[in-house]
């Protein structure tokens, strides 16, 4: 007798999502890329208004390490950001020069300029663009600190929507470690910011966002300056498909796959993947979707005569624009005793070999029949517990379609045979 043993009632689905919503990524730059530059990143430095002789300019680098909100300011933490630094000193993290303005005609500055470098700054690094096409809703979000000297020296949010920039809001100042106040003797501290994008960037071809920094030069100021990461665009979209659950039942030496949706939007397939070892899964089928629904969909894929062994198995949800999202791995074992009843090779020709499992020692009878129900094999086997083998001769019986019969005290199992 058949019989299902129940592996994993239910698998939750590994897709992050809120009611009947996901957040989608539109655009995003963690300033980690390739080149130093960030993979998404234009211009680092392009100059909007008036520059002194030694602007204080952008840098991307890990001299302000990219961390975490709440996080205090520090180096060499393997994760680059976008930050102000100096044009004299270097790039030193998000620290500026704030200098002192000496007037042209100057003694001192006519003789040695270097002493008196002009630092005003109007300074603004820019993304490289990228599409909104059929999108809104969009909020953008990342990781920020900034200090400087109130309004004279200050950070900005900009955006070009494909006509020309437009300042979009004038960032707040944030406190330092610890959530106290910027002294210059105390690390900045990382700060999470998020806004919703204005309608004037949805469905455009061409976008980009920057960030601006002016100074003057009074001499005044306090770091940090400015340094942004993490940045993202997102959006709000209705789930593809919203999952009521996976799970995986073992059938004999095998596996039969179930799983059901609530609703799909745009759902193209499932494809199902196997693997032994955690790391490389193989397509080993797939089941066509329903497309666009609102009602619940059951779905069934088997994967019969397995070996004995561990396996793991993933359902992708391919839609039809081709995003994807996987189940979590749904995990079944198979023993020696489950495997029932094997016959290989399988067609034969002169030799075939069965292989049958058994959870403990019985006597077995092993047949081959005709389709007319002709008993035409039969061989007699004291099993033992676990995995018993038989090889028959079937040279003499003609080209044709058989069934091979295992018979014992736990049951009666048959698989079909062809005879070339």
């Amino acid at each position: 007798m058949n019989f299902l043993l129940r592996i994993s009632l239910s698998a939750v689905m590994g897709v992050c999502h809120v009611g009947a919503n996901a957040q989608i990524v539109v655009w995003s730059e963690d300033f980690d890329g390739n080149g130093g530059a960030g993979s998404n990143w234009g211009t680092l430095n392009s100059t909007i208004g008036v520059q002194g002789i030694t602007p204080n300019v952008f840098y991307i680098s890990d001299t302000e390490s990219g961390l975490t909100a709440g996080s205090c300011g520090a180096s060499g933490m393997g994760d680059n950001s976008l930050h102000v630094g100096s044009t004299t000193v270097g790039d030193v993290g998000a620290a500026y020069d704030a200098s002192v303005l000496c007037l042209p005609g100057c003694l001192v500055c006519d003789f040695f300029p270097a002493f008196c470098s002009d630092v005003t700054t109007n300074v603004r690094s820019e993304s490289a663009s990228f599409s909104t096409v059929g999108l809104s809703g969009m909020t953008i979000a990342f990781n920020y600190m900034e200090f400087g000297d109130l309004a004279n020296d200050n950070a900005q949010l900009w955006y070009n929507e494909g006509s020309g920039w437009t300042l979009w809001t004038d960032l707040a100042k944030t406190v330092c470690c610890g959530g106290g106040a910027c002294t210059g003797f105390v690390q900045g501290q990382w700060t999470s910011f998020s806004l919703a994008l204005p309608a004037v960037l949805e469905n455009k071809a061409n976008v980009q966002i920057g960030f601006g920094w002016q100074n003057n030069a009074d001499g005044t100021g306090t770091d940090p300056s400015f340094a942004v990461d993490d940045i993202f665009i997102t959006r709000i979209s209705p789930l593809p498909v919203e999952w009521l659950g996976a799970e995986v039942l073992k059938y004999e030496d095998g596996a039969i796959l179930k799983w059901s949706t609530a609703s799909e939007n745009g759902s193209d397939k499932f494809i199902i993947e196997r693997s032994q070892d955690g790391d490389f899964y193989t397509e080993i089928g797939q089941v066509k979707a329903a497309g666009n629904s609102s009602s619940t969909k059951h779905y069934a894929f088997n994967d019969l005569e397995l070996e004995e062994g561990n396996y793991l198995y993933r359902i992708k949800q391919l839609d039809f624009d081709g995003a994807f999202e996987y189940s979590k791995d749904l995990v079944l074992t198979i023993m020696e005793e489950d495997i029932k009843l094997r016959v290989y090779p399988n067609p034969a020709n002169d030799r075939i070999s069965i292989e049958c499992g058994l959870s403990q020692p019985e006597d077995l009878q092993l047949q081959v029949y005709s389709v007319s129900g002709k008993l035409m094999k039969s061989e007699g086997l004291a099993g033992q517990k676990g995995s018993n083998h038989v090889q028959i001769d079937v040279s003499d019986l003609s080209p044709g379609v058989y069934f091979v019969t295992k018979r014992s005290q736990s049951g009666i199992h048959s698989t079909r045979l062809v005879i070339q």
